[in-house]
């Protein structure tokens, strides 16, 4: 996508910046969009505005914010419709006339100081764009400024050119005109929105719902919004005409916070508490935590040092939602009604102990609990994707799906169950064994499912290795070895009470070859095979025959311990092979 403007133009015809003429959108709209208003419930703002009026000719200069307002040579006419065929009742008709170089701004005012949480200004409008004569044609849209202290400052556009059905804005600090790289359908009605947000400075563009670009202001100086006029450009030409139908106008004020609260934290200490700590962002900006705040952990937070838990914390909800490592270190607690949802490839460790009773997802990434009570007095669900792990204790019951991971230690240790486990079909329970070995203890009904994946810790072999532990009744809906070292023979024993243990056997040598095959011809049609057994541990022995010493088939099985067999039923003056 060609984003820049500063080229030089070979000719009259060519625009001010340089098409994307690959596609990259498409948003059409199908039916026939009804005005319910040229602008919110009030009309423009002007008793000049009025039906059937033509607004040409109002040209104050230097445009001081005062609307409906005209600037440089009056080339478009702007009136106001009340029987459009296409807007229905009342819209504004903006036609541009090709004979002259020039700009109109038509201007609609409602001055809107952004603050406190209102840092969002919304400019809604609806507008259809006829083709241009030509094939290229003049930009139809709006230009947001800021005019509150004298010295009009641009914030930002959003336009779309007559000619090619490009998205265009104006680019941020020069002003100049950029293609998007998105193109629309002309001469179909969409619903535009240009969202100015003075916290970060930024402009979106939207069409149908659908957010197409965002540019950084023109001027980063401004911070209020003042008036946004309808406007046609004519970028350099004086040849470009075209027309376009607006309606729908209407400017709004909206919010960026979150509705819960961002981890920032400051990287040194970061500490979560109560009312005192501004290390979180709430969309606007920092702020402290108050208990019943939505907390959410991502990527843009700091992870290191390790958070640190300071006094009962009381969260609406907990998401964790990164590919980074979190640790949760306290000497505080995380308790209340709320639950913890673990998102994103990385690991979250709890350490402490925490009593809330909302409950704990783990859907992606791994949960690891190195604590006294973990993850509250919940239940635990461990979704697809998920791995649950640690050294500490669980107080809720926990429900493993379907490929989730149920992997007891950190390297190597304990992971405890004070309730019941539920291990649906296709989960996953991860050990590691040898010489130290991982270890799950369940004091409730355990339901056994799944697959066990077994690794090497260091020392394994034969043995018999205690892998669950459980206190109440068990219910084995079928388990099978998915991985393990190889080398060995491996089987599930669940005959003894309150205990799930894997024996590891190794599997006997195989049976030493026999020697010495001897063929003895004793008739025309008898030959005795006679040989050396040399193995004490043979099923049987396998007798072939072939006539070409290349194809051989099968002609006896004998039992273990044989050492000659018959051949008859022969022909003569025939060569036979034998293995």
């Amino acid at each position: 996508m060609i984003t820049s403007t500063s080229f030089t133009k070979p000719d009259s015809r060519r625009r001010l910046y340089v098409p994307a003429f690959i596609a990259s959108l498409l948003l059409t709209i199908c039916g026939m969009a009804r005005a319910a208003t040229v602008y919110d419930s009030a009309g423009f703002e002007s008793p000049r505005f009025m039906l059937t009026q033509n607004m040409d000719g109002q040209d104050p200069i230097p445009p001081v914010g005062q609307g409906p307002w005209q600037q440089d040579n009056g080339t478009s006419t702007a009136v106001v419709e009340g029987n459009n065929p296409v807007e229905g009742a009342q819209s504004i008709t903006v036609t541009r006339v090709g004979t002259v170089t020039g700009n109109t701004r038509w201007g609609i005012v409602k001055p809107v100081t952004p603050s406190g949480v209102s840092n969002i200004v919304e400019i809604l409008f609806d507008m259809r764009v006829t083709y241009a004569a030509l094939g290229y044609g003049p930009l139809f849209g709006i230009e947001a400024y800021d005019d509150s202290l004298g010295g009009r400052k641009l914030i930002g556009s959003l336009f779309l050119d007559a000619g090619s059905g490009d998205v265009v804005c104006q680019e941020a600090g020069t002003g100049l005109y950029k293609a998007t790289g998105v193109h629309l359908s002309r001469n179909v009605h969409h619903h535009y929105k240009l969202a100015i947000n003075f916290t970060t400075k930024t402009c979106s563009l939207f069409a149908d719902g659908a957010l197409l670009h965002i540019e950084s202001f023109v001027d980063p100086s401004a911070v209020a919004f003042t008036d946004a006029p309808i406007t046609t450009l004519a970028a350099a030409s004086s040849s470009e005409t075209g027309k376009a139908y607006f309606d729908n106008y209407k400017v709004n004020t909206t919010t960026s916070a979150f509705g819960y609260l961002a981890w920032r934290g400051d990287g040194t200490i970061n500490r979560w508490d109560v009312g005192v700590s501004s290390n979180w962002f709430d969309g606007i900006t920092t702020a402290a935590f108050t208990n019943g705040a939505a907390v959410v952990f991502d990527d843009s937070g700091s992870n290191s040092p390790a958070i640190d838990l300071q006094g009962t914390l009381l969260p609406g909800s907990i998401t964790v939602n990164a590919s980074n490592n979190f640790t949760f270190n306290s000497t505080g607690s995380i308790s209340g009604t709320g639950g913890l949802t673990k998102q994103g490839s990385g690991t979250l460790t709890l350490n402490g102990s925490h009593s809330y009773s909302g409950g704990t997802t783990v859907g992606a990434g791994t949960l690891l609990v190195n604590n006294s009570n973990g993850p509250g007095t919940g239940p635990v669900l461990v979704q697809t994707g998920g791995t649950l792990g640690g050294n500490g204790s669980i107080a809720g019951g926990v429900t493993v799906l379907g490929g989730g991971v149920l992997s007891p230690g950190t390297s190597v240790g304990t992971l405890t169950i004070s309730n019941a486990l539920t291990l649906t079909n296709g989960a996953v329970l991860r050990f590691e064994l040898g010489t130290n070995s991982d270890h799950l203890m369940v004091s409730g009904h355990l339901r056994l499912s799944g697959a066990f994946d077994i690794t090497d810790a260091g020392g394994f072999g034969p043995g018999t290795y205690n892998l669950i532990s459980y206190g109440s009744t068990i219910s084995n809906a079928g388990v099978f070895i998915a991985s393990a070292p190889v080398g060995y023979d491996y089987s599930i024993n669940t005959n003894t009470p309150g205990q799930i243990n894997l024996v590891v056997t190794t599997p006997p040598l195989p049976p030493a070859a026999p020697s010495g095959l001897a063929a003895t011809p004793v008739s025309p049609t008898q030959i005795n095979l006679a040989w050396t057994d040399n193995s004490t541990n043979e099923t049987n022995f396998l007798i072939e025959r072939s006539l070409n010493n290349v194809t051989f088939n099968q002609i006896a099985l004998t039992g273990a311990g044989a050492t000659s067999y018959p051949d008859t039923g022969l022909a003569g003056n025939t060569t036979y092979y034998y293995r």
